[in-house]
């Protein structure tokens, strides 16, 4: 009886291990085809690792797939569309070779994957270009599943939502990004979102998303009826507690071209039902994001944050030159619910309408320490206390309500401005028709500040050491300091150059 047992112990244990084996299919072609003629192409490495199946020599295996893209040129996939459920992928290129060396053409036709059901798939340095789909994920789509994008560059894809990359989960799925670029992806239709990367969290979740660039992506749509056109680099929307973290992102030249109703053409965050969730917005670069047709119903162009309960955080924000028109903000914060907010060395300058928007409601609390708002034809910065508490402290705006306006709109109901805020006095910018809002040698913001605030962070807005002298300068440029790279979050990615 002994033996028998064992016998059939070791028949389990082959039939596990034969399930659960990994398969390495490495591409040495160029070529898309399904023709049983000795090679394993990159569509019959894509089949083989959804299905299990074997196609030509990719050998199908249940276990965990890696695809390596061997060749270096371009692949051409586009011979129809791909999906996979319940399976754990990885993609990539050579490290030793740049993401530029491997890239993927869609021409076009389809996606490169769809990938559901509890899947998890990993990209990694190489280069998606040309996707189409009617829905959403014009490159990539995961649904439920969890998405490491590492060293990708995403470009000249479209979809509904989500030109680039799509990503949507209905509870507990990760979305990691890091070291990627969405460049020129689009959206095109009457109500849309996310025309780089559109984000999705209906039950909650993790976003990571790090050292990443948003460049030239666009959402245009002519339906005058379309209600909400949302986020040309990144949408993001959570409706349960999430945990969103987003480090050392540039948008540059996001733009938004509809007949009505843009907002965020940079970045448009929503966060809902936060109660136990979280947020981190810092080290990010907002420049020349616009709004193609000017009209009234737009607003935020830049970025449009809106967060309910839990905890929020945005250090080191930098937005200059978004136009957004006449009494459109270059960013808006608007927290409600019992949300915890804190604001701190954020710049906003020479932009179009309003500079900087920022709202209590509820029983909401923000805090905002140590900004420059400069350079607005309207209102620079925009208060409105509807409920709950908003401070505001160490801070400059001067320079604005050229055409309308003032530099300091209290908008609604009664915010804390502390007394040494400088609104409206001359702080001697170095050159702030230039662009460059550090104090000059002889401004009365140096030395001007109260380094006790609770605002008040290691760094000012270009990560320099945050107090320089006897007393931290106003305004969210600290005169005379220098770039101090420690590395704060004990990553490597806080201050990757991104590869090529």
């Amino acid at each position: 009886m002994r033996s028998r047992m064992l016998r059939h112990w070791a028949l389990f244990s082959f039939f596990v291990a034969a399930r659960t084996s990994a398969a390495i299919y490495t591409i040495t072609t160029l070529a898309e085809d399904t023709a049983n003629n000795g090679n394993c192409t990159l569509r019959e490495a894509l089949l083989a690792a959804s299905t299990d199946f074997t196609n030509d020599q990719c050998v199908g295996d249940a276990g965990p797939d890696t695809i390596v893209l061997d060749a270096v040129g371009t692949y051409s996939l586009q011979a129809g569309a791909i999906a996979s459920a319940n399976r754990q992928l990885t993609i990539r290129g050579d490290g030793d070779q740049p993401r530029t060396a491997y890239a993927v053409n869609l021409q076009g036709a389809q996606r490169l994957l769809y990938v559901l059901g509890n899947s998890s798939l990993t990209l990694e340095n190489f280069t998606v270009i040309n996707g189409f789909v009617a829905g959403q994920g014009g490159a990539v789509l995961a649904e439920d599943s969890d998405l490491t994008l590492r060293r990708m560059a995403i470009k000249f894809s479209s979809a509904a939502d989500g030109g680039g990359v799509a990503f949507k989960s209905h509870g507990g799925k990760t979305l990691d990004v890091a070291e990627s670029t969405f460049d020129q992806n689009s959206t095109q239709a009457g109500q849309s979102a996310g025309g780089g990367l559109y984000v999705d969290l209906q039950a909650g979740g993790t976003v990571r998303i790090v050292a990443s660039s948003f460049l030239s992506n666009e959402i245009l749509s002519v339906d005058p009826g379309g209600f909400s056109r949302a986020g040309a680099g990144l949408f993001l929307q959570s409706f349960a507690p999430a945990n969103v973290e987003l480090r050392h992102l540039d948008f540059f030249s996001n733009m938004i071209t509809a007949p009505s109703f843009s907002i965020g053409a940079g970045a448009r965050i929503v966060l809902s039902n936060q109660t136990a969730g979280s947020a981190l917005l810092e080290d990010l670069d907002f420049e020349n994001n616009s709004f193609g047709t000017p009209v009234g119903s737009n607003s935020d162009v830049g970025l449009s944050l809106n967060a309910d309960d839990g905890v929020v955080s945005v250090r080191r924000v930098r937005l200059v030159q978004n136009h957004g028109w006449t009494s459109r903000s270059q960013v808006s914060i608007l927290l409600s619910g019992a949300s915890q907010g804190t604001v701190s060395d954020l710049l906003a300058g020479n932009g179009d309408g309003w500079g900087v928007f920022l709202s209590t409601s509820g029983s909401a609390n923000l805090l905002a320490g140590n900004l420059t708002v400069a350079g607005h034809p309207d209102d620079g910065l925009v208060l409105a206390e509807n409920s709950g508490t908003l401070r505001v402290e160490n801070s400059i705006a001067f320079g604005n309500a050229t055409a309308s306006g003032s530099n300091l709109n209290v908008f609604n109901g009664t915010p804390d401005v502390s007394a040494e805020n400088l609104v409206g006095v001359d702080p001697q910018f170095l050159n702030a028709a230039g662009g460059d809002f550090r104090l000059g040698p002889a401004s009365v913001a140096a030395n001007a500040g109260n380094q006790a605030f609770a605002s008040v962070g290691p760094f000012d807005a270009a990560h320099g050491d945050r107090i320089v002298g006897i007393q931290l300068d106003l305004g969210a440029l600290e005169r005379s300091a220098l770039f101090s790279d420690d590395f704060e979050h004990g990553d490597l990615y806080a201050w990757s150059t991104l590869v090529p």
